[in-house]
């Protein structure tokens, strides 16, 4: 399960995804905690150009510089040690005196209401995304041709500024896993997901 620490402070309070070069990049790390820690970091560096599109799409130019010298996730890891990362793809500077947890979580944990963005495939693995990457991180996962994947977002265009928050079934209708981890995880839903949600719940 993929390692998350609660951080702290006057102005941060959330779980950030810890990524340590130390399990990532070790032959005798589990092999399905090293698959989860890299598909993460290729979900990662497509958030963060996804967002640097949506900034700087009226300067193509800057874009492409921004691009080209922007070190992937896996370069940034290896040079920091250790990375965690919140909600939306950045990175928090050495937290040592502010963590407050560290524990292991199927998925980011969050406040009640806070809502979900990501997908929530057949088998109940729930994958976080930001706005704008959901079909890339469903390429990097293997869900594409999922008929029962979920799929939710609750979050801020860049473009519009417009507050997106939804929730909606696939083609089939959700899995018993799928209904379980929904009622795990109804509290922290956003009402408006819950509502669109209500039959499975």
């Amino acid at each position: 399960m993929p390692l998350y620490a609660h951080i702290k402070t006057d102005r941060v309070d959330g779980w950030f995804r810890v990524l340590d070069k130390n399990v990532v990049f070790n032959d005798e790390t589990d092999e399905n905690v090293k698959a989860e820690d890299i598909a993460f970091m290729y979900d990662l560096e497509d958030w963060q150009t996804t967002v640097l599109t949506q900034r700087l799409t009226s300067s193509p130019d800057l874009l492409t510089s921004m691009l080209g010298q922007n070190p992937t996730p896996a370069e940034t890891l290896i040079k920091q040690g250790i990375l965690y990362v919140n909600k939306v793809g950045g990175y928090y500077p050495d937290p040592t005196d502010e963590i407050i947890a560290i524990k292991e979580h199927p998925q980011r944990p969050l406040k009640d209401n806070e809502g979900f963005t990501g997908w929530l495939d057949s088998s109940g693995h729930f994958y976080e995304c930001i706005y704008g990457t959901h079909k890339n991180v469903a390429f990097n996962r293997d869900i594409t041709e999922d008929e029962s994947a979920i799929y939710f977002t609750c979050a801020v265009s860049p473009i519009t500024n417009k507050h997106v928050n939804c929730a909606n079934i696939g083609l089939k209708e959700p899995t018993k896993t799928q209904r379980q981890w929904l009622k795990t995880y109804k509290h922290q839903l956003s009402p408006t997901q819950r509502k669109d949600l209500a039959n499975y719940l």
